[in-house]
């Protein structure tokens, strides 16, 4: 009687080692990175270049309330500014800074690669490229 009592306990936790194991997979297999090169106009400081880190999340995150979060770059301005809540219009991205957040940033189109985005230095307005790390 005691040994099978020990053996659902040792199945239980197998079985929940093996879901946290899936777990992990899914979320680090369905989550994409694309990186783009801005050229653009920050107003204020005229032509600049942003890089931009876009991360979808997948379509096995549905707990999550975005879509996944944008990172961005400004050589010798700024450094690294995250934006964590993205809402998925198709081919466009509202951009707001965080998930409890609901004051739209900015957008970026999937299709034209135009972004518009309010950052900490001002206003960004540029179009982008995708490039390859």
């Amino acid at each position: 009687m005691i040994w099978k009592f020990f053996k659902f306990i040792f199945l239980s936790i197998l079985s929940i080692i093996a879901l946290i194991a899936i777990f992990i997979v899914l979320i680090n297999v369905t989550q994409s990175k694309t990186y783009y090169e801005c050229n653009g106009n920050l107003k204020g400081y005229g032509e600049r270049e942003l890089f931009l880190t876009l991360e979808g999340y997948g379509p096995f995150q549905f707990w999550v309330e975005s879509y996944g979060r944008i990172k961005i770059e400004m050589p010798k301005l700024i450094p690294l500014e995250y934006y964590s809540k993205l809402e998925d219009l198709d081919d466009l991205l509202h951009i707001y800074k965080n998930v409890r957040s609901s004051e739209l940033k900015g957008s970026f189109s999937r299709l034209s690669k135009d972004i518009m985005l309010d950052t900490s230095y001002g206003f960004y307005d540029g179009r982008c490229k995708k490039i390859e790390l």
